[in-house]
């Protein structure tokens, strides 16, 4: 849209107009190409048999740990309790999986899920939300995405595992499928 809006604007100017019009042919033929190749190409996908999730399609590795975990957590955390689920790494959290509280019909155990989790002060909360509620579940989502270092601040560790070494001294693992281990109570 930046792109033709841009060559709409600079018309008096060809050179301007010129390569705004060629950014927008180029943004155009990548989108067809993505979508030609989903269509020629498509990823291999599973039905995921999970609560709300029903039917929906998902990598077949990932649509079987998510019917392995989310029913066990399930099962060890009476309805109305909440779970938590926690990044591979606390000290550098590039990515959450706040899906798995929608599919396991549980709350989260912080209602925190959308801020800088590394941060060291955002830890100690975490922590302290963890210790007052005590979840008999943390899913730990152990996804590479989770925690790849991004080119910019928010990519780089913070140096502070105290969330880690709160999982390590209170839970241990039950189960692990796919990214996902299973952490319950010691």
């Amino acid at each position: 849209v930046l792109a033709a809006l841009l060559a709409l604007l600079v018309t008096r100017r060809r050179a301007l107009g010129i390569a705004a019009a060629v950014v927008l042919a180029l943004l155009l033929l990548n989108g067809a190409s993505n979508r030609l190749t989903a269509l020629v190409r498509p990823p291999e996908l599973e039905a995921v048999d999970v609560g709300p999730a029903d039917g929906v399609r998902a990598p077949p590795e990932e649509a079987r740990a998510l019917e392995e975990v989310v029913p066990l957590a399930r099962s060890l955390v009476p309805e109305g309790e909440p779970i938590y689920v926690a990044p591979q790494r606390s000290d550098l959290v590039a990515f959450t999986n706040p899906l798995l509280y929608v599919l396991a019909n549980r709350a989260n155990a912080t209602d925190r899920d959308v801020s800088l989790l590394a941060e060291p002060d955002e830890q100690r909360r975490t922590v302290a939300a963890l210790r007052e509620e005590r979840p008999r579940v943390v899913v730990r989502w152990t996804a590479a995405i989770s925690s790849r270092p991004e080119d910019n601040k928010r990519g780089r560790s913070t140096g502070d595992r105290t969330l880690d070494e709160y999982l390590v001294t209170e839970y241990r693992l039950l189960r692990s499928a796919g990214d996902y281990e299973v952490l319950v109570l010691r």
